[in-house]
């Protein structure tokens, strides 16, 4: 780097500086209106796409090398005090901006965020290359107009209908990873920890969220009896997480009390196409589900039906 350039940075540096010691000497109330909050955020990406172009042009020209450093990415955690992993990802990141041109100017600009750039990332390959630089104009358009989740959804149909093999090999090895531990300590506890791929997942999440909104119903039901309208979550019994755990017992309750104790569908592999097993029964709706036992008042049975309280997570 020339001196000049060295000149040049240092003093942009100097005067980033002195705006941030601005903001820090602000009062947090000054800055504390919607508007505000989001041209901050808006603006701490910027920085971060600077850092990160910064970032990639230090790995290319290898003066970590200098330092005795094996990569650019060791050197970032060393000096940085960074996570190793932290430090890898802006190494793999940098990277990838070389190959995306139109991600890179709209994160510089704000327009969208880090983790939308580095979805966008994952997705370059040799195989999606072409078809990524074809569509990256409109893939960040959609990642500046949507919220994540629905980008992040957007990105694996797009993946699916550019690389159909590699998604299928990606969803193979998430597959492989799915476990779980159940242990219980010496006084009984039992302690509880696992990882399941996005369509086991799926499932289960999705019908621990339907008792949980159940449990949480009777919580709030039983909370409006005793304190009157002006009940509020602090005035329920359980915690969310509490009604999470006694979501899963019953979950655990249901399959024990079931005939045969488990259904053939669920013991046949699940495609990972579909997302449905082979013998695997339709859901049922809501109505069709059987009354729920409170685990805190064993006597009280929630309906069925919905009600308009909303889940609180």
């Amino acid at each position: 780097m020339s001196v000049q350039a060295m000149s040049v940075g240092s003093g942009v540096l100097d005067e980033l500086g002195a705006v941030l010691d601005r903001l820090v000497e602000a009062d947090p109330a000054a800055l504390a209106d919607g508007d505000t909050v989001v041209a901050l955020n808006r603006q701490l990406e910027r920085l971060a796409a600077v850092n990160i172009r910064a970032t990639a042009t230090f790995e290319a020209s290898r003066a970590w090398e200098a330092d005795g450093a094996r990569t650019a990415a060791a050197w970032l955690a060393v000096r940085c005090r960074l996570p190793v992993p932290t430090a890898r990802d802006r190494v793999r990141l940098g990277r990838a901006l070389r190959h995306m041109g139109v991600a890179e100017a709209a994160w510089l600009a704000g327009d969208v965020g880090e983790a939308q750039v580095a979805r966008l990332a994952r997705a370059h390959t040799p195989t999606t290359a072409e078809t990524l630089a074809r569509d990256q104009a409109f893939l960040v358009d959609e990642a500046g107009r949507l919220r994540f989740g629905s980008f992040t959804r957007l990105m694996a149909y797009w993946s699916q209908r550019a690389d159909a093999d590699g998604v299928e090999e990606a969803d193979d090895a998430q597959r492989k990873r799915r476990r779980l531990h159940l242990s219980q300590s010496v006084d009984g506890i039992w302690f509880l920890d696992g990882v399941l791929d996005p369509i086991r997942g799926a499932i289960v999440a999705g019908e621990l969220k339907h008792l949980e909104q159940r449990l949480f119903e009777a919580d709030w039901a039983e909370a409006k009896a005793r304190v009157g309208d002006g009940v509020s979550v602090s005035d329920l019994a359980r915690t969310p997480a509490q009604r999470r755990a006694d979501a899963l017992v019953e979950m655990a309750t249901r399959s024990a009390a079931a005939p045969g104790r488990m259904t053939i569908g669920l013991m046949l592999p699940i495609s990972a196409k579909t997302g449905i097993g082979a013998g695997r029964a339709a859901p049922r709706s809501n109505s069709a589900r059987p009354a729920l036992s409170d685990p805190v008042n064993p006597t009280a049975v929630v309906p069925g039906c919905m009600t308009s309280a909303r889940l609180n997570s």
